[in-house]
């Protein structure tokens, strides 16, 4: 199990990467989410199957994000 504080800063990280506008400093959030993810890995924080069902969240952030843009604007 990931730590608490640890969980907190990851899905931090998510958010943030879900709600900015700049493309970059998504792409910067989730990679700290990732590579926070692999450490909780590699710790056994997180079993293998944890660990893709966390990266699952990751690429659906990202489609979050491509749908947000490719939306029709009123």
């Amino acid at each position: 199990m990931i730590p608490e504080g640890a969980r907190s800063l990851i899905n931090l990280h998510l958010n943030n990467a879900r709600l900015t506008e700049s493309d970059s400093y998504a792409e910067e959030a989730l990679a700290s989410a990732t590579a926070m993810l692999g450490y909780a890995l590699a710790v056994n924080h997180l079993t293998p199957g944890e660990y893709s069902n966390e990266l699952i969240l990751v690429q659906l952030v990202r489609a979050q994000r491509r749908n947000a843009a490719n939306a029709p604007r009123s």
